[in-house]
């Protein structure tokens, strides 16, 4: 689609008979460029050629789902990573998600147990291997209710909306 192509410059004549055409390409997938003059094909035209995403962009990339907002005490948790480039292309390199790191880290001090830690400054910490993944999604099981920042981060740098205020509500009684 000629939508997707924003034209940088105009032809430019390089030598006689030869010209160069500029443009950048936002929206990755196979494309094919034909060049005609006066109606005729010009030779070794179309050209193929394929565009892949960027690097990328955590203010680009999305984290969602319920488990970026609540959680239940006890019971499973999730929420999705879509890693996208800064024209927001989905990036779908399975070594890029193996880079996202999540943690959950309270509110406040509680009683613990299991997999989480007391940071010096009296925090509980939910370390990151509590946080496991598969495929996109991320889960968790928190042992505690309460308020929790939950990071996600590419890198060093959080991703879009990081880090995200869970309440983790107490687990239904069973009477």
């Amino acid at each position: 689609s000629t939508a997707l192509i924003e034209t940088v410059q105009s032809s430019q004549p390089l030598s006689a008979g030869l010209h160069k055409l500029q443009f950048n390409v936002t929206v990755s997938g196979q494309y094919s460029v034909a060049v005609s003059y006066l109606s005729s094909a010009i030779q070794n035209s179309p050209v193929a050629f394929e565009v892949v995403p960027s690097f990328v962009s955590q203010k680009q990339s999305i984290v969602a789902g319920l488990g970026t907002v609540m959680s239940v005490k006890g019971s499973q948790s999730s929420f999705s990573v879509t890693l996208r480039d800064i024209f927001s292309n989905v990036l779908t390199d399975s070594s890029l998600y193996q880079q996202v790191q999540a943690s959950l880290v309270s509110q406040g001090t509680q009683n613990s147990v299991g997999i989480v830690e007391y940071s010096s400054s009296g925090k509980v910490l939910i370390t990151s291997s509590a946080v496991s993944f598969s495929a996109g999604t991320f889960g968790y099981t928190l042992p505690m209710h309460g308020q929790f920042f939950l990071n996600v981060k590419f890198g060093v740098v959080h991703l879009a909306g990081s880090p995200f205020n869970v309440k983790s509500m107490p687990a239904p009684s069973s009477e």
